[in-house]
């Protein structure tokens, strides 16, 4: 998870993925700043909490080596790269898991009368605490 302890929606995004039998992480490498250039910091900056999970390295049949294997690879041949393409061979079965699982966050949001908020050391809680104090 990309952001990992901002808001409480890594507890929904949690509760999910034990329905998976899968595990949330913290982001491997926070020091390049995804969490500041992907197209949800604009919610972010108004103070409205996101959440900004990806697939892992893990793989489900192949186990984490294998990923991390692939991962490298296609970084060093095809990102970002005019090779950077879907193929024939690529395996789909952790984005179906990923699509599954966020449908289920969304169904705890959709059926649940708590708002997310931000943890106590984010820099956007206090955004969010005045925008919720003007709708008072």
């Amino acid at each position: 998870m990309i952001g990992y302890g901002s808001s409480t929606l890594q507890d929904y995004l949690a509760a999910a993925a034990a329905e998976q039998d899968r595990t949330v992480e913290d982001e491997p490498t926070p020091e390049k700043g995804f969490f500041y250039r992907s197209d949800h910091f604009n919610f972010a900056k108004a103070g409205v909490p996101v959440l900004y999970a990806k697939g892992g390295v893990d793989h489900v049949v192949h186990g984490r080596e294998y990923g991390e294997a692939a991962l490298a690879e296609h970084i060093s041949t095809r990102y970002h790269r005019p090779a950077d393409e879907i193929h024939e061979g690529w395996d789909f079965a952790g984005l179906l898991l990923d699509l599954q699982l966020y449908r289920l966050v969304a169904e705890q949001l959709a059926n649940n009368s708590d708002w997310p908020v931000w943890s106590e050391q984010s820099e956007f809680r206090g955004i969010r605490e005045a925008s919720a104090a003007d709708r008072q």
